[in-house]
């Protein structure tokens, strides 16, 4: 499988190890830049205060979770979800502690 097929059979924790050193900057840069935290305020804001995953109100800090890389850095709004932390933890069982930004 050529590593084009493979990225869009992972997501999440997985994407983000398979990225090489470089896309993991591009990455890290792009989870700071104002364009993301622009779109992850609209997001927050669509939300009405609600968690996608299990509609109760958000409370804390939300987290906008990638459910798609494939419009990475032109992200629409079917591409990440809105979750309480513990909500975006069950996307990631692998990962101990998940960002806000993932």
């Amino acid at each position: 499988m050529s590593s084009a097929n493979l990225k869009n059979v992972l997501t999440g924790h997985q994407l983000f190890h398979f990225f090489n050193m470089k896309e993991k900057r591009e990455y890290k840069e792009y989870m700071r830049s104002e364009d993301w935290q622009r779109y992850r305020k609209e997001q927050v804001e669509q939300s009405n205060g609600i968690c996608d995953a299990c509609h109760w109100p958000l409370g804390g800090v939300p987290h906008v979770h990638h459910e798609s890389y494939d419009n990475f850095g032109h992200e629409g709004f079917e591409d990440t979800q809105v979750l309480h932390s513990k909500c975006h933890e069950r996307k990631h069982p692998e990962m101990e502690e998940v960002n806000e930004n993932d």
